[in-house]
């Protein structure tokens, strides 16, 4: 009553339609998206042996996944050039350029950071299929592969010594890293972990440190490959 006093009773019956008028309009949009999604689902896993026939990565392509000179790379650079140049300024630094032993820290804890912050995909198809830098980008989403891609191209196209590995952890889970070196210290980095640091994972062994990674409960067994734009190795 006090609201039909304040409003009055005829707006109160109106607003009421008005309400129940949107629910139901997103009641559909959530229904058509649920039936859109079920379809696209229901054709992937038509086609899903053409998929990963397409998708399947031949030792030179893996490599080329690994692209400092992509346009979606260089365009990320350069914004963290802006940022650690802005940075310089406001430290009272004496180069107005990017210098490799005295940046290349600080530069990498901002690219793992926003690798780090992009939404998870789990796509939960019977397929594997890979995501190029712009659609990455451009989407601010990715799975733990295209994340590691990502991460790694930035650091190579900031000189960096980084290199993927793929690791083998219990539960038959495969898992991929960014190993990456600097003045002799090995990082292991893993930006599907929020609570990882750039230096969560760090020392002078690298078997020390790849034993004390673990992934979701799952600790590393044993590693299965690694690779960059120039090397490829299995173990």
């Amino acid at each position: 009553m006090v609201l039909e006093a304040l409003f009055g009773k005829k707006q109160l019956e109106k607003t009421r339609p008005v309400q129940e008028e949107r629910l139901e309009g997103l009641r559909l949009e959530n229904a058509e998206l649920t039936l859109r999604n079920e379809f696209y689902r229901r054709i992937i896993e038509k086609y899903a042996a053409m998929i990963d026939e397409y998708e399947e990565k031949t030792v030179p392509e893996l490599k080329s996944l690994i692209n400092k000179n992509d346009p979606a790379i260089l365009e990320l650079k350069k914004r963290f050039l802006d940022e650690l140049l802005a940075d310089k300024m406001k430290r009272g630094g004496t180069s107005a350029d990017y210098v490799f032993s005295e940046d290349f820290l600080f530069v990498a804890d901002k690219v793992f950071k926003y690798c780090q912050q992009l939404s998870h995909i789990h796509a939960n198809l019977p397929v594997s299929f890979w995501l190029n830098m712009k659609e990455v980008s451009q989407m601010q989403a990715a799975d733990p592969f295209d994340r590691a891609i990502l991460l790694c191209s930035l650091l190579r196209a900031f000189d960096g010594m980084a290199k993927i590995r793929v690791l083998e952890l219990e539960n038959n889970l495969i898992h991929p890293v960014v190993l990456m070196e600097f003045e002799g210290k090995k990082f292991l980095l893993d930006t599907n972990q929020k609570e990882s640091l750039l230096t969560s994972y760090s020392g002078l062994d690298l078997n020390d440190v790849l034993k004390s990674f673990g992934y979701d409960g799952n600790k590393y067994l044993k590693s299965a490959y690694e690779f960059n734009d120039e090397e490829y190795v299995e173990f």
